[in-house]
């Protein structure tokens, strides 16, 4: 957390030398994008206020923009904007913008202003932003610059919280338990805002970019075969247009006002607005707009996701403060919140957003223990066998995991990209993780290395809703998550060439997600693959993308879904929870009898993840989210070459699946085989 001091900092353009301001009384203060947009209730602007002089900083770094879709970056300058204006409003402060690495420009920034000290918030967990911050970080070490870092922790006297090291405290090993620890403890109140703050001298601020121009960066920093992938297939969220609009502070806080004062209902009618009919090209809006084709949006969402899709984005970047946010949800109940409580007549608006916060605060402390735990652990023996953990957010805030297994050439060390093989991305099925791919990719370590072949870099997800990734209080659909494949392809692999492997629910996500991909996926892998088919010489191919099922759901011309007459979402999240109650204690014994050829599979460690899985807040959503599915794509349709991905597919089949049972498989194998 601090650092010693040093007297030049060595740049691209050579040694800056340290001004004789130096010694002043200024402070550096690092908006870095993440959870820290905004001038209420941040920490570190209250300590930088201590300081004579104050030089607030934003850099656009690559792991801002690189590979990022528009909406994103849409959302982010949305923030900036409404940060500057409010600085300049408030205290007479430009917000100084750069744009270039943060580890370059930070230190030139803290030299010309005499900054002696520069606050920022603790590491982030996403992969992009925690090597931004850590990085500059030293940089601003070696320059002389003091780091104080801060946090916005909802309960700071928690047993979990950071250390003096900086790791967290002792985090329980599920939401259940985390609960019972965490309802004794007192919630922060939010700190609200500093008096007058005095510019700091010797830095030019500069105009903030417009979208075009911010966008524009942000092309020219993402490789060609993204960009041309993004035009060719559109992974956009619902709603995300309307979301944007309220992503500065200002809009935002008005935004939370009309949510408590009109409740949820009245706030999705207004606020969350289906696209129009035929206007979008993203499958994943469409499914949301199929769900409310009557124009009922607040009919259809859960309880919580109209709180979830609103306020996610700006507590992401930090245009929402989680703890003012918090007390606001407290202040428009009735009656006490309680948390991890299910009322029987459903949760209340404001336990809805309450809910959104929690489940928050509890999804980053899981990733930050996880990070804290693999960092502890990790040498080149562990990571060949468990995997480098890695963290990323999908669609700019939805926490996801994976693990990363480095390739090899023939003589067992990393080679170039340009002469290793297409990566495998491994996508798990139903109820399991990333975790389950390890033996996988100990066995192809082990088949390459006997053959003398290069092993490629493997990937391995946890899709959103399943395993250590965030479990959101959203509508799942395949659409969903095909997004998301397609999306990490795009973002983590970098749109680098890639084989897509699927298990059960996996081989159909992969599948489409496959077709979605267009060349940059070169080949494909159902394992066991769960998804519609129809018997290759019964299926009549569409001659028009209007006739196809993706098609006729962009166009909004398949069958209407139909919503519980009675009971609605509520009913279908208490489905999801009875569903968990039931099957959790007899996980063990279903998965060995999932495992009736190999039983040692269905070990221990493997239960005990699943089980764990199974408390995280959001997982009966996901259950629930069962009866919301629009007509599936068929594999006949995806794996199609006119509409879909017609390069080679591998259709490992056991014929003694006990989910489908002998007979079921054999013929479902054959039918793969002949399609």
């Amino acid at each position: 957390r601090r650092c010693n001091s040093a007297s030049t900092l060595r740049s691209g353009r050579g040694a800056i030398m340290r001004t004789e301001d130096s010694s002043s009384n200024t402070a550096l203060l690092w908006f870095t994008g993440v959870s820290d947009l905004r001038l209420n209730d941040h920490p570190g602007l209250l300590k930088a206020a201590t300081h004579a002089r104050i030089a607030p900083v934003f850099i656009l770094d690559d792991a801002h923009c690189r590979c990022k879709p528009p909406a994103v970056l849409r959302q982010l300058h949305q923030a900036l904007v409404d940060l500057d204006k409010n600085l300049q409003h408030d205290y007479g402060l430009p917000l100084i913008f750069r744009r270039g690495r943060a580890s370059d420009l930070l230190p030139e920034i803290a030299i010309a202003c005499g900054a002696t000290v520069c606050y920022l918030p603790e590491d982030d967990v996403d992969g992009s932003m925690r090597a931004m911050q850590r990085t500059a970080g030293a940089r601003l070490c070696e320059s002389g610059v003091e780091l104080e870092r801060w946090s916005q922790s909802l309960r700071p006297t928690a047993p979990w919280s950071p250390q003096s090291d900086g790791r967290l405290g002792t985090l329980p090993l599920s939401f259940d338990e985390y609960v019972a620890i965490a309802r004794s403890l007192p919630v922060t109140l939010p700190l609200g805002k500093p008096g007058a703050l005095s510019a700091a001298s010797g830095v030019d601020p500069t105009a903030m970019p417009t979208l075009d121009q911010l966008l524009c960066w942000a092309a020219e920093a993402t490789p060609s075969n993204v960009r041309e992938a993004r035009a060719r297939f559109d992974t956009s969220e619902p709603y995300a247009d309307f979301v944007t609009s309220w992503c500065g502070e200002t809009e935002a806080a008005r935004a939370v006002d009309e949510y408590c004062d009109e409740g949820r209902e009245a706030f999705a009618r207004l606020r969350l607005r289906r696209t129009h009919k035929g206007s979008t090209r993203s499958l994943h809006c469409a499914a949301a707009d199929w769900l409310a084709a009557d124009g009922s949006v607040a009919e259809v969402l859960g309880p919580r996701e109209a709180a979830t899709r609103a306020f996610t984005p700006p507590l992401v970047l930090g245009s929402l403060s989680a703890r003012e946010l918090r007390r606001r949800a407290a202040a428009a109940s009735p009656k006490k919140l309680t948390l991890g409580s299910m009322p029987p007549l459903g949760v209340s608006s404001a336990g809805a957003l309450a809910d959104v916060i929690e489940w928050r605060e509890w999804s980053t402390l899981l990733a930050c223990d996880n990070l804290d735990v693999a960092e502890a652990a990790s040498d080149d023996l562990h990571e060949e066998q468990e995997g480098k953990l890695g963290y990323w957010r999908w669609n700019g805030h939805y926490l996801t995991k994976y693990l990363f297994w480095r390739g090899t050439s023939t003589e067992g060390e990393g080679v170039s990209c340009g002469e290793r093989p297409p990566a495998l991305l491994c996508v798990h099925g139903f109820a399991a993780s990333s975790r389950q791919w390890r033996r996988l990719v100990k066995s192809l370590r082990a088949q390459h290395a006997a053959a003398g072949t290069p092993m490629p870099d493997v990937y391995a997800l946890d899709l959103v809703g399943f395993g250590r990734s965030e479990t959101p209080a959203l509508s799942y659909t395949q659409h969903l998550w095909e997004a998301q494949i397609v999306d990490f392809v795009m973002e983590v692999m970098e749109g680098r060439p890639v084989v897509l492997a699927g298990n059960s629910i996996g081989g159909g996500l992969s599948a489409g997600a496959a077709s979605n991909l267009g060349p940059i996926c070169r080949g494909l892998v159902l394992c066991n693959t769960a998804g519609v088919l129809v018997k290759p010489e019964e299926y009549i191919e569409p001659q028009a993308e209007t006739e196809t099922v993706g098609g006729r759901l962009l166009a909004g011309t398949l069958p209407p879904h139909a919503p519980l007459p009675i009971g609605g979402p509520h009913l279908l999240d208490l489905f999801g929870i009875g569903v968990i109650t039931l099957l959790r204690p007899r996980i063990p014994s279903l998965l060995r009898s999932y495992y009736p050829t190999n039983p040692e599979n269905a070990d221990f460690d493997q239960a005990r993840e699943i089980a764990r899985d199974a408390t995280d807040p959001g997982s009966p959503t996901v259950i629930a989210s069962g009866q919301k599915l629009p007509a599936q794509r068929p594999l006949n349709e995806v794996l199609s070459e006119r509409w879909g991905f017609a390069g080679p597919v591998l259709v490992p089949q056991g014929e003694l699946d006990p989910l489908s049972g002998a007979g079921r498989a054999q013929e479902r194998g054959e039918a793969l085989r002949v399609l």
